[in-house]
């Protein structure tokens, strides 16, 4: 099933499959494409979700984009039911990415990357939570320019 807004943008993408196991036959999602568009017909948000079968159990998976004016994801955010992870990126002027950050399970563990502004890691901070204390390790990088 597909659906575009009035600019022909496609802002619906579902993909079902027809089941004819009983007597009725049945349709059942298996993923979908979901898109934004900014009042400059500019792709601001993606969310995409996705059936994965695991044994005997079907979880729907979301992927989900937010894009700035530039179209370089800022968020990211990937949820399964059992584990989250919002990823976050932060560029300068040019669109090099100089900040990224992790965060799995509501601040379960969170990393923290600052790059220069040639891509390379400054530092790396990582967050882990155990039993309600958070320990820290902090990681610099040394960097010969020539």
């Amino acid at each position: 099933m597909y659906e575009y807004d009035e600019y022909g943008n496609e802002v619906l993408n579902e993909k079902y499959e027809y089941y004819n196991d009983s007597s009725a036959g049945a349709m059942q999602f298996i993923d979908g494409d979901y898109n934004v568009y900014d009042k400059n017909n500019l792709l601001i948000k993606n969310e995409s979700h996705t059936i994965r079968t695991d044994w005997d159990q079907k979880h729907i998976i979301l992927f989900e984009y937010i894009l700035n004016e530039n179209g370089l994801v800022v968020e990211k955010i990937t949820d399964s039911g059992v584990k989250k992870m919002m990823e976050s990126f932060k560029y300068d002027v040019e669109g090099k990415l100089i900040r990224y950050v992790e965060n799995t399970n509501d601040f379960e563990d969170v990393t923290e990357v600052s790059c220069d502004n040639y891509g390379n890691k400054i530092f790396e901070i990582r967050k882990t939570n155990y039993d309600g204390e958070y320990e820290e390790e902090i990681t610099e990088y040394e960097i010969e320019y020539y």
